[in-house]
């Protein structure tokens, strides 16, 4: 299967994917928290159908990194696929429906909530995929000089920033961008070697890309929610972070940025404070109509 038609395959199955959750927020509406998953799954669909969008419109895109990105993507969206129709209450009894959501609907949310963190791996490994091509980058033998098109490199970059809203774009503009040329900028050595270490971060003995992701956390009343690291800073050397769709209710603190121990002290002493004013309050009235009973 070639590049395009692996895109438009996967698009099928986005497309689907993104109407049955569309009619799951519909019929489940009532339901606390299924149709919030629903929608998140939903939003993450949307923007992998934009990406995919691209790549089959643009077959320059289509290389081998990108297609293998594209087939894990396939076989995500069948599995989705089984688990929203396992879900859908089109063509179910009122009955079934209601003892599917009493026995198994907490399992259908933490299922969905799983498939959500699992696309956003996904999504990020396609757009890194995307900004590594080498638009543009050509070998002329005859002359033995390597060189880029600045015309297709450009336009690719502008549509990635424009459109994926990317601020990066295309790495290999890293390199380009900067210079000015009659539409091919040639490569020196020392440009090759710059455009493999931005174009191929894990080879030559470097360490695999680090990230960390946090997703759907949720912390209720008085709890406090810590999503990054105290004292020291173990994500110094994180090269990527995502933290989303994490809840803090009432009185709770969310930290999801690392901190020194002297600013989170300084960052929770009010509302601990606050909790023992409230506990001195209440003790003397508590504590006589115990004594009292």
């Amino acid at each position: 299967m070639s590049g395009l038609e692996l895109a438009v395959s996967v698009l099928a199955l986005v497309e689907a994917a993104i109407s049955t959750t569309k009619s799951l927020h519909g019929a489940y509406r009532q339901k606390k928290d299924l149709p919030n998953v629903c929608g998140r799954l939903q939003d993450k669909l949307i923007g992998i159908r934009d990406i995919v969008k691209i790549v089959k419109d643009e077959e320059v895109l289509c290389t081998p990194k990108v297609i293998a990105q594209l087939k894990q993507l396939e076989r995500r969206g069948k599995r989705i696929q089984l688990l929203l129709r396992s879900i859908d209450p089109a063509g179910k009894s009122s009955i079934r429906v209601f003892f599917h959501q009493l026995f198994s609907g907490s399992e259908d949310e933490q299922k969905l909530a799983e498939i959500i963190s699992d696309l956003e791996g996904d999504k990020t490994s396609l757009i890194v995929a995307i900004q590594v091509v080498g638009v543009g980058l050509r070998k002329d033998h005859e002359r033995d000089i390597t060189f880029v098109t600045t015309a297709s490199a450009k336009r690719i970059d502008s549509i990635l920033r424009e459109r994926l809203h990317l601020p990066d774009g295309l790495r290999i503009m890293r390199v380009i961008e900067d210079r000015k040329s009659d539409g091919k900028v040639p490569l020196t050595e020392e440009d090759l070697e710059s455009l493999r270490a931005c174009m191929e971060p894990t080879s030559d003995g470097q360490k695999p890309t680090k990230e960390r992701i946090i997703l759907n956390n949720v912390a209720k009343f008085q709890a406090t929610q810590i999503n990054a690291p105290l004292g020291e800073d173990i994500w110094a050397n994180v090269d990527r972070l995502v933290v989303e769709n994490n809840q803090a209710d009432a009185l709770s603190t969310q930290i999801n940025y690392p901190m020194t121990l002297g600013a989170f002290y300084s960052g929770v002493m009010p509302q601990l404070v606050f909790f023992l004013f409230l506990s001195f309050l209440l003790y003397f009235p508590l504590s006589y109509t115990f004594q009292k009973d």
